[in-house]
């Protein structure tokens, strides 16, 4: 029999990887969120464990909850999700259309939202069920070496341990160890989760002891907002980084819906933590800065997952259906592939009101479905100017399959964090785009003098 899939790394390898990967608060839930929609989910669900939105989210038991209804994990899948380094999608049968594939999502966005993930994951189709812990509390509270990719199966049936790949006292360990980390997931708590998922799939990430160090970047500073008609839970350190919600028609589905909010009680703080926020434009702020409601809204191009946070379902808007005088453009700079094609990379550019009142322009780039970067100008080259305020390109770029830094192929290659693009090779098509861009000016006037 083998004993249950761990490692364990030196020092504060957990700790450097997530302050590399994830600066931005919001950008640790997002990778898990692409995990969810890479495995074919239907529905994710983000809420709180085991306390109700409105309880005080610095208690050590509290814990977030991200369940999704994909196609689960087993026990390979699960161990090549936590070794350090591997490939998150080894082991897909069809990696095309997936946003994941570099083996620092997982642990990085997790790392970056809490000390440690918890992950349960049932597969319908090996009929087993899988506990996996990720932790990197012990460094942080006893400087000891962290755990890293500790993984327990059994059967979905029997509940007995799959002797293939795990004894009896290497699940008793992983279990023991949670439940020290996070009194409140008890083996009785785990069991009943497992007896819930009996005869489906899905997998759910709990992230244990939330990090709220304002003086490191990528710490969230942040308010729970539990009731309607605004009114607030949690802790409130000071005010919303974005100001007053209402002053926009992007702010009507997030203004009085339960959230989580990022908060800037200081000028320093305001400025740090917006050092990589994805809305950054000049000193405007866009409501997916700071309010996760916002953000999980744009997250995804088309309306695939559906998404429920803290028991309220997110309305997810199509940016390009938003546009008024839309153009649409085409971006392929291979003239082997005709506009008409279905293979063509074709945008739509045109003008967002919402987006004028707060000043934001800007490219929306997103990959395989998913935004990674939002209101780009900088990398295209294009000037700040009043006559391009609210004027936005949409478009969802393919992702390349190849292994070096320099693209040569029609793909794009997103960082390591999703939050932006590596654009080697590609001095082309930012040309492209930035003709595409500015020529929309006449052309929007043109539509008007008509």
């Amino acid at each position: 029999m083998a004993a249950a899939a761990s490692s364990i790394v030196g020092n504060n390898i957990l700790s450097r990887l997530l302050d590399r990967h994830n600066r931005w608060p919001f950008g640790g839930l997002a990778e898990l969120l692409h995990n969810s929609a890479d495995a074919d989910a239907s529905l994710v669900s983000v809420g709180t464990f085991p306390t109700p939105v409105g309880a005080d989210p610095f208690h050590p038991h509290f814990a977030l909850d991200i369940s999704d209804d994909g196609k689960g994990m087993d026990h390979g899948d699960m161990v090549r999700m936590m070794r350090i380094g591997a490939d998150e999608s080894i082991g897909r049968k069809d990696k095309r259309g997936k946003i994941g594939g570099y083996g620092v999502g997982f642990k990085a966005g997790s790392l970056a939202t809490a000390h440690t993930a918890v992950v349960l994951s049932s597969c319908l189709e090996k009929r087993t069920v899988s506990v996996g812990l990720l932790s990197n509390e012990p460094y942080e509270e006893r400087h000891e070496r962290p755990h890293v990719g500790l993984v327990a199966t059994q059967s979905m049936d029997t509940a007995m341990v799959d002797e293939e790949t795990t004894t009896v006292e290497g699940r008793d360990r992983i279990l023991d160890l949670i439940a020290k980390i996070n009194p409140c997931l008890t083996r009785e708590r785990i069991a009943l989760w497992s007896g819930q998922m009996h005869g489906k799939s899905g997998t759910t990430v709990y992230l244990c002891g939330v990090r709220r160090n304002p003086d490191l970047p990528g710490r969230m500073i942040y308010e729970f907002v539990n009731e309607r008609n605004g009114g607030d839970g949690g802790r409130s350190a000071g005010e919303p980084v974005g100001g007053e919600y209402g002053r926009g028609d992007d702010d009507k589905d997030v203004a009085d819906m339960p959230d989580l909010r990022l908060l800037a009680p200081g000028a320093s703080d305001r400025d740090m933590m917006f050092d990589e926020f994805p809305g950054r434009y000049d000193d405007q702020n866009a409501p997916m800065d700071y309010s996760l409601r916002a953000y999980l809204g744009l997250m995804f191009k088309s309306r695939t997952p559906k998404i429920r946070l803290f028991g309220a379902d997110v309305a997810q808007r199509d940016l390009a259906a938003e546009l008024v005088y839309r153009r649409r453009v085409d971006l392929d700079l291979d003239l082997d592939v005709g506009v008409g094609s279905d293979s063509a990379i074709r945008g739509d550019v045109g003008l967002h009101p919402p987006s004028e009142k707060r000043g934001l322009s800007g490219a929306m780039l997103y990959c395989e479905n998913v935004l990674v970067s939002s209101y780009a100008r900088q990398e295209f080259e294009i000037p700040p100017d009043e006559r391009r305020l609210g004027v936005l390109l949409v478009v969802d770029l393919p992702k390349s399959t190849s292994e070096s830094r320099t693209v040569h192929d029609r793909g794009f290659k997103p960082k390591d964090n999703k939050l932006g693009f590596d654009w080697a090779g590609k001095k082309r098509f930012r040309r492209k785009l930035r003709a595409e861009f500015l020529a929309y000016e006449d052309w929007a006037d043109a539509e008007r003098d008509r």
